[in-house]
C-alpha cells in the first residue's frame, strides 16, 4: 500500500458576514456556497519525483455522464418498465380522482346543513361517494404494487447484467491495468456502485415519476379548481426549482463522486490486509493495518476539519449528507410556506364568492399530494445525483478499451511445432517508462527443445515469460513462434497452446480436483460448453489423478481428508508452499501444452520432491518446447540450451559444459551456487523478486502471477 501522504490545504476562505438577512433561500443559498468552499478545499493527491524529467501530464477528466447513456443500461428492460409505468399512471388517476369525488359530498353537507328535509338525501350522496372513494384508494394500491414489483424485478434484472458485463470488460484488460489498479478499488465498483446504478436506473426513475406526476398532475388539477391560488404555489416551487434545487443536485452529485472515489481507497486497504493476514500477523501489524484503514475511511473528529480539511469517507459523506438533507429540508419548507399561503388566500376567495368550500378541500388536497410529490421528487433525483458520480466510474471502465486485445488474430491452420525467437526485444515496464529492463535480447527456442534462462536478479528472466505469454507488448523487436510474429496471433489461441507455472502459483478456492483440471474447464468454457467437474466425469477425474501421479503429488492428495475433493482454502493456503507447487504442475501438464513455461517451477520444493517433479517435467517435456527460469544447478545440468541473461540482453548460450567453459558470467553463478549456499542463495534471490536493473517492473511482474496461465 502506498504511504498515505500528508495533505496541505489552502487556508480556508473568510465568509462575508451576511447575519441581519434572514430569507430563508438566501441562507441555503450561502449554505450550498459553503459546501462547495468545503468541497474545493478537499486535498487533491500528491506524489513525489524522484528524477529530473518532467512528469507526464495527468489524462483528460472524462466528459460529463448524461442521463441518457446512465439509463441506457436498463434499455433491455424497457417493456418492463413501460408496465411499470403504465400501472404506476393508472394508480396516480385514481388517487387524483379521489379529492374531486370527496368535494361534491363536502359541498352536499355545507348546502343541507339546516335543512332537515334534504338530510336523507345528503346521506345517500355520502354513501356513495365513500364507496367510490374506498373502490379507487384499493385499486390505487394495487396498481402502485404492481408497478413497484415491475421496477423492482427490472433493476435487479439490470444489476445482475450490469456486474456480468463490468466483470467481462475487467477480464479483458490488459496485464498492464492490474498493475496500476488495486483489486480493491476493481472490488468496489462491482459492489456498491453498481448498486447506485441500479438505485438510478429503476428505483430512483420510478420515484421520479411518481414524484413527478404528482407534482405535475396536482398543478394540472389545482388549476383547474382555482388558478389563483394555483399561480402562488406554481410561483413559490418555480423559485425553488432555479434558485436551490438544480444547484443543490450538483452539488450532490460532485459530493457523490468524492465520496465513492474514497470509499474505494477504503475497500484497497482492507482487501490488501484481510488478504495478506499471515503477513500482517507475523509482523504484529494489526494496529498499523488498522490505523492505515482509519485514515482511509476518517472518524468524527475535529482534525477532519481543521487545520486542514482530510479526504476521508467520513468528511465527505457527512458533507454529502448534509447537502442532501439541506436539499430535502428546503423542498419540504417552500411548498408548506405556499400551503399556509394558499388556505389564507382561499377563505378570502369564498368570502367573495369565487370558491366553493369543498373545491377548497380538493385544492388542499391536491396541494398535500404535491407536498408528497416534492419530497420523493427531491429524494429520487437526490439519489440520481449520488448514483450519477457512481456511474461515471463505472462507465470509464464499460467505455475503456484494452491495450492489448484478449482476442481477434490470425489462427494457424496446423499444428503449431512450437519454435520460439526472441529477435532484438526491448521492453520497459509501463510502471517504469525509464527503466528498460530487456535491451535487444535475441534468443531461439528450437521446437521440442528445453532451453534454461538463468542470471542475476533483475536481469529479465520473468519478463521474457510474460512477453510470450502476450501479457505486455515489446517496446522494440518482435517474438514469433514458428515463424509468425506473435503479435499478428490471436492471443487466447497463443495461450491456448502454452501453460505457465510461475514461481509462487496460487490456487483457487475450490477443490484440488477443480484446480488441476482449471485449464479443461477453460478450454470448455472458450468452446461455448458447460465446464467439466471432476466429481461428475470419470474420465476426467482419472485424468487429473494422472497428472497428479506425474508431478508426484498424488501421495499427498490422498492423505487429505476428502482427497482430490478437499477444498484447497483461498489461494490455496490450507496447502503448503511445496503442494501448491506440485499441483501447479500438474494443472500445466493435464493442460498438455506445446510450450510449457517454468518460472521457478520448482523453488519450493525439497530435494526429493525436486527430483521427483523434476523427472516428471522432463518426462513432459518431451514433444513440446520448454523455457525454463532457474537459479538452481539441477533444473539447468540438463537442458538443451542455457541462455545466460545480463543487462537485458543475451550474454552466452550453450549446454552446461560448453558455458563452464566459456562464459565467466555461468561460471561466477555456477561459484555462487556451489561456494555461497547453493539453494539458501538462491532463494535469497527468489526472495528479492527481480528488481536490480528491471526496478519496480520486474518486481512488480514476479507479484502477479496466478500459479498456470492458460
Amino acid at each position: 500500500m502506498e504511504p498515505l501522504l500528508p495533505s496541505h490545504a489552502p487556508p480556508r476562505p473568510a465568509a462575508a458576514a451576511d447575519g441581519r438577512r434572514g430569507w430563508r433561500s438566501r441562507a441555503l443559498c450561502c449554505l450550498w456556497r459553503r459546501a462547495d468552499q468545503l468541497v474545493a478545499l478537499a486535498p487533491l493527491p500528491t506524489t513525489t519525483t524522484t528524477s529530473s524529467s518532467a512528469a507526464p501530464p495527468p489524462p483528460p477528466p472524462p466528459p460529463p455522464l448524461s442521463c441518457a447513456k446512465v439509463f441506457s443500461l436498463s434499455s433491455e428492460e424497457r417493456p418492463l418498465l413501460c408496465l411499470a409505468v403504465l400501472l404506476l399512471l393508472g394508480s396516480e388517476a385514481c388517487s387524483f380522482a379521489n379529492p374531486l369525488i370527496l368535494a361534491t359530498a363536502y359541498d352536499a353537507v355545507v348546502a343541507s346543513y339546516g335543512k332537515p328535509a334534504e338530510a336523507e338525501a345528503t346521506r345517500l350522496v355520502i354513501f356513495s361517494t365513500f364507496a367510490w372513494v374506498l373502490a379507487l384508494h384499493a385499486a390505487s394500491q394495487l396498481l402502485g404494487l404492481g408497478s413497484s414489483f415491475a421496477t423492482g424485478l427490472a433493476g435487479e434484472r439490470v444489476v445482475a447484467r450490469l456486474r456480468r458485463r463490468l466483470y467481462a470488460q475487467l477480464l479483458r484488460q490488459e496485464v498492464a491495468f492490474f498493475d496500476a489498479h488495486k483489486s480493491g478499488e476493481l472490488v468496489s465498483r462491482l459492489g456498491s456502485d453498481t448498486l447506485l446504478v441500479q438505485t438510478a436506473t429503476t428505483a430512483s426513475l420510478n420515484e421520479c415519476l411518481v414524484g413527478l406526476l404528482k407534482v405535475v398532475g396536482g398543478i394540472a388539477l389545482m388549476f383547474v379548481v382555482s388558478w389563483q391560488l394555483t399561480l402562488i404555489v406554481f410561483v413559490t416551487i418555480a423559485s425553488w426549482l432555479l434558485l436551490l434545487c438544480l444547484p443543490g443536485i450538483r452539488l450532490v452529485r460532485r459530493l457523490t463522486a468524492r465520496y465513492q472515489a474514497a470509499l474505494a481507497r477504503g475497500a484497497v486497504a482492507s482487501t490488501e490486509a484481510l488478504g495478506m493476514m499471515r503477513t500482517v500477523r507475523a509482523f504484529a501489524a494489526e494496529r498499523l493495518e488498522e490505523e492505515k484503514y482509519q485514515q482511509s475511511i476518517g472518524a468524527p473528529a475535529r482534525s477532519e476539519w481543521w487545520p486542514a480539511p482530510s479526504d476521508t469517507t467520513y468528511r465527505h459523506g457527512v458533507l454529502k449528507a448534509l447537502a442532501s438533507s439541506a436539499l430535502a429540508s428546503s423542498g419540504f419548507a417552500v411548498i408548506f410556506g405556499a400551503l399556509q399561503l394558499s388556505v389564507g388566500a382561499g377563505f378570502l376567495l369564498i368570502t367573495y364568492g369565487e370558491l366553493q368550500f369543498g373545491r377548497l378541500t380538493a385544492f388542499q388536497s391536491y396541494q398535500v399530494q404535491i407536498v408528497m410529490g416534492v419530497g420523493q421528487l427531491a429524494a429520487s433525483v437526490m439519489q440520481l445525483a449520488q448514483a450519477m458520480g457512481a456511474t461515471t466510474k463505472i462507465f470509464e471502465l464499460l467505455d475503456r478499451e484494452p491495450a492489448l486485445p484478449l482476442a481477434g488474430g490470425e489462427v494457424p491452420p496446423r499444428p503449431l511445432k512450437g519454435e520460439v525467437a526472441f529477435e532484438t526485444v526491448g521492453f520497459a515496464y509501463p510502471s517504469a517508462p525509464g527503466v528498460p529492463v530487456l535491451r535487444g535480447l535475441s534468443l531461439r527456442v528450437a521446437a521440442n527443445s528445453t532451453v534454461a534462462l538463468v542470471g542475476s536478479s533483475g536481469c529479465g528472466k520473468s519478463t521474457t515469460l510474460s512477453l510470450l505469454l502476450r501479457f505486455y507488448a515489446p517496446d522494440a523487436g518482435r517474438i514469433t513462434i514458428d515463424g509468425t510474429c506473435i503479435s499478428t496471433l490471436d492471443p487466447t489461441w497463443l495461450r491456448s497452446q502454452m501453460a505457465f507455472v510461475q514461481q509462487e502459483p496460487v490456487l483457487f478456492g475450490v477443490t484440488v480436483a477443480e484446480n488441476v483440471a482449471y485449464a479443461l474447464s477453460a478450454a470448455a468454457a472458450r468452446a461455448g460448453a458447460p465446464p467439466p467437474s471432476p466429481a461428475s466425469s470419470p474420465s476426467l477425474q482419472s485424468r487429473v489423478e494422472a497428472a497428479c501421479v506425474a508431478a508426484h503429488a498424488h501421495g499427498f492428495i490422498a492423505s487429505l481428508a476428502d482427497g482430490y475433493h478437499t477444498l484447497v482454502g483461498e489461494r490455496g493456503t490450507k496447502l503448503s508452499g511445496g503442494q501448491r507447487q506440485r499441483l501447479a504442475v500438474a494443472r500445466a501438464l493435464l493442460a498438455a501444452p506445446r510450450v510449457l513455461l517454468l518460472d521457478e517451477a520448482t523453488s519450493a520444493l525439497d530435494a526429493e520432491s525436486e527430483a521427483l517433479v523434476q523427472r516428471a517435467v522432463a518426462a513432459a517435456a518431451e514433444g513440446r518446447s520448454v523455457v525454463v527460469v532457474a537459479h538452481r544447478l539441477s533444473t539447468v545440468r540438463d537442458a538443451d540450451q542455457i541462455a545466460v541473461l545480463s543487462r537485458g540482453r543475451v550474454d552466452d548460450c550453450g549446454t552446461h559444459g560448453e558455458l563452464l567453459a566459456r562464459c565467466e558470467t555461468y561460471r561466477a553463478l555456477v561459484r555462487r551456487q556451489i561456494g555461497g549456499g547453493g539453494g539458501d542463495e538462491a532463494e535469497a534471490g527468489r526472495g528479492e523478486g527481480e528488481e536490480g536493473e528491471g526496478g519496480e517492473g520486474e518486481a512488480g511482474e514476479e507479484e502477479k502471477g496466478e500459479g498456470t496461465a492458460k
